[in-house]
């Protein structure tokens, strides 16, 4: 059992508040309009409060986020190709199902197993990936995983640009 540590309430007070801030001000822009009070006060109270969190962060003993490992150049890119990679996903995710029932007129239920086989490789491999990380590190999973990802996008945009997808 290692020592004790310390729980950073000011830091998770900082990011539970600052984050949601900053995300409802960028997520209701077009709605309220982009210089409303409203919008420009969450944006601009979420990245003040976010910044604070991150000078927080850095000085704090036993920090909710240890800020310091970005300093390592293959952390920070390992990070960044993951954050990117996460980020097609979710985006394809969302918008393919949405696209199969808006213009190909499949129901939920159509859309959701016309998604199943962009998923069930990502859950499979999930486990695969977490064993290759322990033996090889991070960087030949990550980089294996974005060219998977890729493929898999690329298709998706040819299936969607014929307007025809395969489903079960």
């Amino acid at each position: 059992r290692g020592p004790r540590r310390r729980f950073d309430w000011l830091g998770v007070t900082l990011l539970v508040t600052g984050l949601p801030a900053l995300i409802l001000g960028i997520q209701q822009g077009n709605q309220w309009g982009w210089s409303s009070l409203p919008t420009l006060g969450l944006i601009a109270g979420g990245a003040i409060i976010l910044l604070v969190f991150t000078l927080v962060e850095l000085r704090a003993e036993d920090p909710v986020v240890q800020l310091r490992l970005f300093r390592d150049r293959s952390f920070l890119g390992d990070a960044l190709i993951l954050m990117f990679t996460q980020g097609a996903v979710t985006g394809v995710m969302i918008f393919m199902g949405l696209y199969l029932q808006i213009v190909l007129g499949y129901d939920p239920a159509r859309a959701g197993a016309a998604l199943m086989p962009l998923m069930l490789p990502v859950l499979l491999m999930l486990y695969f990936a977490g064993r290759c990380y322990d033996r090889m590190g991070v960087r030949l999973p990550a980089t294996a995983g974005a060219i998977v990802v890729t493929i898999g996008l690329a298709v998706l945009a040819i299936g969607t640009r014929s307007e025809q997808y395969v489903t079960i």
